[in-house]
């Protein structure tokens, strides 16, 4: 190809991208007046102050999985993206690993300070507010009436809501990215749509989310008259496809993509005890006391709108899908609030600028009901304001008091004991999954067995995840045996949980364990290197700290 060709081609390529119908691109955006830019700064400002009064409410990181993703941003600081991890021995991830969340993990890197906890506080603190800031921006973009009413609909949306949106994950990212995609599809706006379908891949392991946005948005153009959105999803699934080929663990991706997608939500069902409180469906109190007026207001508002025979424009078409699709998964899986919220949240402003559009503006609605309308009005506003300073507080108090009370245990003394007693690339055996979060950040050094879902042991060897499990449950009779023979570890880790009872009473009770550790929420055994007849009287010299020169322990610690 000679120079003028390759020109004329790549001419032709920033002209496809770049290229827009002005008939089928509807509203006309809003302009950005200093008042506007004033009222958004505003919005920005009180959105950061809530976020930053629910992240401060308590001390440490809220959640669990916010640690891990604090303790490997470090490690990438140090070491570059990882090719394993080493730190499961027991999981697929130990040699076919993939970081799903690359990108956030980048992000976290600048905000990790000396104590891996008030930066990425205020990382947490400062994506919630942006979420809160975009809808507002996209809200006055779109005409839509009420724009600073977005952040009070996210704070309105019940404790469940706002607490996820605390919680230092990768999920804040994504579902950035996500509203901002649904934004340039209605805009077709072709750079955005391929720069944001090309950073998704690398902060979410569901990369299939937005070619299915895409696809969404062409079957609301369908539904108006309109032709299928071809070219933009062409282009989201360009953007994906160069960001699958970006990601440092590319080889790996279409392997976790089946796990994560599929067989985690297989195994969701047969592993309901030892998944996390997300993967299970929302409670009717969630749904009614902590979601009602988002759910609630949807159903009212797709109601007057039938009966009020007003049009719904293109962009409400657009969210009420994707509102209704979120929905349906939120049913089933309650973590998926997050998607669920925003979008519904714009679509009930967006039902609100078309009934304004089509004559049943506010100043009508008063002159033509007066009192009524006015009572009405006044109750409404009560109504989201409460609702609002209600979520904004229950939040609070369920953040203050989440360490507290032991809702979420943290293990933080075990940890730290391990941190100082257990060698670098030393095994530790688990009975929880769920505790590797809080061990891989206060000990890193030492190896576990799984993290994140138990499916990564289930898909690494299925015997051992039975054997494991049957361990904790106290019903494996050489339990100690195959610990040390099949799992390789000397060091055990046994939380105080009600299902570990059994294998905590079966440690305490072997001659060939030594109990190193015991606090309130944990207890560490280590495997008596000593035999024979003394094996007793030297198990008990090494408890009580006879043998000073013993490099594992030296004594019993007792929180």
């Amino acid at each position: 190809m000679e120079k003028g060709e390759a020109l004329d081609f790549l001419a032709f390529g920033r002209r496809w991208l770049t290229w827009l119908k002005p008939d089928d691109v509807e509203p006309p955006l809003r302009s950005l007046t200093w008042r506007v830019r004033l009222a958004l700064g505003a919005v920005f400002l009180f959105s950061l102050m809530v976020t930053a009064s629910i992240q401060f409410s308590q001390f440490g990181l809220v959640g669990a999985d916010g640690h891990y993703h604090v303790r490997l941003a470090k490690i990438v600081s140090e070491q570059g993206p990882l090719d394993g991890f080493e730190w499961t021995q027991t999981s697929i991830n130990r040699d076919r690993f993939m970081d799903k969340e690359f990108l956030f993990h980048v992000l976290l890197i600048p905000f990790l300070g000396d104590d891996l906890r008030t930066g990425p506080k205020i990382l947490t603190a400062l994506l919630a507010a942006l979420l809160m800031t975009l809808l507002a921006w996209i809200a006055w973009r779109q005409g839509m009436p009420l724009f600073w009413l977005a952040a009070l609909l996210l704070l309105a949306a019940g404790t469940h809501f706002n607490f996820r949106m605390a919680l230092t994950r990768p999920h804040l990212l994504s579902v950035l990215l996500a509203v901002g995609t649904a934004y340039l599809l209605l805009r077709r706006h072709g750079w955005g749509l391929l720069l944001i379908a090309t950073l998704f891949p690398l902060c979410y392991t569901a990369f299939h989310l937005l070619p299915l946005l895409a696809v969404i948005y062409g079957v609301a153009r369908l539904l108006h008259g309109k032709r299928f959105a071809w070219r933009e999803l062409a282009l989201v699934l360009v953007g994906t496809g160069l960001g699958l080929l970006l990601h440092p663990n590319r080889a790996n991706i279409a392997y976790h993509w089946y796990l994560v997608n599929v067989e985690v939500m297989a195994n969701a069902w047969r592993l309901a005890p030892l998944m996390g409180v997300e993967f299970i469906a929302p409670s009717g109190r969630v749904l009614v006391w902590d979601c009602g007026l988002l759910l609630f207001g949807t159903m009212g508002a797709m109601l007057l709108t039938m009966l009020s025979g007003v049009k719904s424009s293109l962009r409400t078409t657009f969210f009420l899908l994707l509102s209704l699709g979120f929905l349906v998964m939120f049913l089933s899986i309650t973590r998926l609030v997050e998607y669920w919220v925003p979008f519904t949240s714009l679509f009930l402003l967006s039902t609100a600028g078309d009934w304004r559009d089509a004559g049943h503006g506010l100043g009508r609605w008063l002159r033509d009901y007066g009192r009524l309308a006015s009572a009405i009005l006044v109750g409404f506003g009560l109504l989201v304001s409460l609702m609002s300073l209600r979520g904004l507080v229950l939040t609070q108090q369920k953040v203050a008091e989440e360490k507290v009370t032991g809702r979420i245990p943290t293990y933080e003394a075990g940890g730290r004991f391990l941190a100082r007693r257990v060698p670098a690339r030393e095994q530790v055996f688990t009975c929880g999954w769920d505790t590797f979060v809080f061990l891989f950040y206060y000990a890193p050094q030492a190896h576990y067995l799984v993290h994140l879902d138990p499916t990564f042991m289930l898909a690494y060897d299925v015997n051992l995840f039975d054997l494991w499990l049957r361990i904790g449950r106290g019903q494996q009779a050489d339990a100690f045996e195959r610990i040390r023979n099949d799992f390789k570890a000397r060091w055990i880790f046994i939380e105080h949980q009600p299902s570990y009872a059994d294998f905590l009473a079966q440690a305490r009770r072997s001659t060939r364990l030594v109990q190193v550790f015991e606090g309130p929420q944990s207890s560490v055994f280590v495997f008596n290197p000593f035999h024979g007849v003394v094996q007793l009287a030297m198990r008990e010299c090494l408890r009580f700290g006879l043998l000073p020169q013993f490099a594992l322990t030296s004594e019993t610690v007792r929180y």
